[in-house]
């Protein structure tokens, strides 16, 4: 035992070894190797051999915590205890130099511990457990600690004789144990072997790379969000301003649009004042011309009467003879009165030129014109038809309905609203019969009136077809509204209208007198009719040689009434919010589509609301 150090293994030391309280980090030693102190190396050895001398010593109480070092000896393998084996005294000294953990008393410390601690607690294990809480605790652990080596082993220091322990084989296990167990263990304060330390090398460069990448890429991304946030910002700021400059622009282009339209309205309005007042001047001035004229042609047409007989007239006759008159032979015109004939004619064709306007009509004319039709034939109903007899069935009506000889359209709009006869709305019902035969009237697309055997008419109709899709919607109205002009303004229209008047309302009368039975007073509600159909002819031709387009529409019975474009003459006020339901129609609603020149025929208005009455 002598001719050997003693070694201890790598790892942690048992808690009973040392002190319980826990090391400080500043207590740790710098360096895991000690060079052995002689002196304590040769107390250590003569406490191992006292120990050693007892056959039987009494073991020490072991710790809670399992031992994690073993010291010199051959000691018994166990479970929980540091992978590395056991090796004999004779080994240590080839193998790797001892490497201690935590803090290695001085031997000065030891001796201390010795010298204070009795020599009973050495042989008793009573007296090693009331050491083990004071200084030499220490002491009393190594001893126990040798001990069980030593009883493991089957007596003796070593637990085996001296040539055993020596066997050459036994130390090359050992050792390639100890080699292969050493190398997977890292050791404490941060030290390694060479593979493992070049390992762990390589980790950590590789760990460092990653870092140093992760922070370059969250570097590079912290510059792009500030970049992008930098360019976010810019744009923020252009778009502001250009939307700054669009408004202003916008606003500018409207102020300018409007001080243009300012502009225009002015000189149109200052032109036309011009316009008019040089019309007037040059009306009067042709006036004045044509009472000269008219005042010329009467004093010679009075020289005419006293000019003597020609020298050229026939000798058989005398002015005396009775079969001789100013007519049967009459004289000569002179070329001053055929120039003078001439003149007026010119004169009054200037006339007409210079002082005609387009008949341009505003909407409240129209609504006035309607009201007065709507007006008279209400009271026209009134007057004629009160007396009718209000307690017929509605089958009765229908059946006298169906006996008339009525258009598809004009049934279907009339066999409902008696379907629904009430006695109290007889007057409104008889009126919307009438006005559902009106409807043929604002239906006609051109001149109502005009008959169908006209040699040009199918070729207009044709050519008003075909022109609509060849001109823009301005032209094609302008072109509509000039040529149902021209045709209005031809020789025979008003004998034209005259007939159709009387026909259509025979057929009204016709009509009432089957339904209502009252045939007393025929002749004269005739001649009313007549005359209040014939305005209402000259109020759609009115309306047919406007450039704007007019919709005339007779809303039906079971029609949900819309405000908009109705009127309920059955109540004074009508109540916000309540659905109604249209009983019957006494007037048609108008509806104007384009503008006065025939332009923007999207624009839409109602000049007329329909007359209806609600349930």
């Amino acid at each position: 035992m002598d001719q050997h150090d003693l070694t201890a293994t790598s790892g942690p030391l048992p808690g009973h070894a040392y002190s319980s309280e826990p090391l400080h980090p500043s207590d740790e030693p710098g360096t895991a190797t000690t060079t052995p102190d002689p002196i304590a190396e040769t107390d250590r050895n003569s406490v191992a051999v006292t120990d050693s001398t007892n056959p039987s010593p009494a073991p020490a109480t072991p710790p809670e915590t399992t031992p994690a070092v073993v010291m010199a000896g051959k000691t018994k393998s166990r479970k929980g205890l540091s992978p590395m084996k056991s090796f004999r005294y004779e080994d240590a000294a080839d193998a790797a130099p001892p490497v201690v953990v935590g803090k290695v008393p001085k031997p000065s410390e030891l001796m201390r511990d010795m010298k204070d601690a009795s020599t009973e607690g050495v042989d008793g294990s009573s007296a090693g457990s009331a050491r083990s809480g004071s200084g030499s605790s220490k002491i009393a652990g190594l001893r126990a600690t040798f001990e069980k080596g030593g009883a493991a082993g089957g007596g003796g220091v070593g637990g085996a004789a001296p040539k055993e322990r020596n066997s050459g084989g036994s130390f090359s296990s050992v050792k390639r144990r100890f080699t292969s167990h050493h190398d997977k263990l890292e050791v404490p304060n941060g030290k390694t072997n060479g593979h493992g330390q070049q390992a762990n090398g390589k980790e950590v460069a590789s760990l460092k790379e990653d870092l140093d990448r992760e922070r370059e890429l969250c570097q590079a991304y912290v510059d792009k969000c500030a970049m992008l946030e930098e360019e976010a910002v810019k744009l923020r700021h252009v778009y502001d301003e250009k939307c700054t400059f669009l408004i202003e622009e916008a606003d500018q282009r409207q102020h300018t649009l409007h001080r243009k339209a300012e502009q225009q309205r002015t000189a149109l309005e200052e032109k036309y004042a011009v316009l008019v007042d040089k019309a007037q001047e040059r009306r009067e001035t042709f006036e004045e011309r044509y009472a000269v004229l008219e005042h010329e042609v009467q004093e010679l047409r009075t020289k005419l009467s006293q000019h003597p007989p020609s020298p050229h007239s026939s000798p058989t006759t005398s002015p005396h003879s009775p079969h001789s008159s100013p007519l049967s032979n009459p004289p000569p015109i002179d070329p001053e009165l055929l120039l003078l004939r001439r003149q007026l004619a010119d004169l009054k064709r200037q006339i007409s030129l210079s002082t005609r306007m387009d008949n341009q009509v505003t909407d409240s004319v129209f609504a006035q014109a309607t009201g007065v039709v709507h007006h008279e034939l209400q009271n026209w109903i009134v007057h004629n038809f009160r007396r009718a007899p209000p307690n017929s069935a509605p089958a009765e009506l229908r059946s006298r309905l169906d006996s008339l000889d009525l258009t598809p359209g004009q049934r279907h709009q009339l066999r409902p609203m008696y379907a629904a006869y009430e006695p109290h709305l007889k007057l409104a019902m008889f009126q919307a019969t009438a006005v559902s035969l009106f409807m043929d009237i604002f239906a006609d697309e051109s001149l109502y009136g005009l008959p169908e055997d006209l040699p040009w008419r199918l070729a207009l109709r044709a050519a008003v077809g075909k022109l609509e899709n060849v001109l823009s919607p301005a032209a094609h109205n302008k072109w509509r509204a000039v040529t149902v002009d021209v045709i209005q303004q031809s020789d025979g229209m008003q004998g034209y209208i005259d007939t159709a008047a009387r026909a259509l309302a025979g057929r009204v009368c016709g009509v009432l007198t089957v339904l209502t039975g009252v045939t007393e007073g025929s002749e004269g509600r005739l001649g009313a009719l007549t005359g209040i159909v014939r305005r209402g002819i000259e109020l759609q031709h009115l309306f047919r040689v406007q450039r704007a387009r007019y919709q005339f529409d007779l809303p039906s019975t079971s029609d949900l009434f819309y405000a908009e474009v109705m009127e309920n003459i059955s109540v004074d006020v009508e109540t916000a919010g309540e659905s109604r339901v249209v009983t019957c129609a006494t007037f048609p609603s108008v509806m104007k589509i384009g503008d006065e020149l025939g332009d923007n025929v999207h624009l839409t208005n109602v000049i007329v609301k329909a007359k209806v009455v609600c349930s």
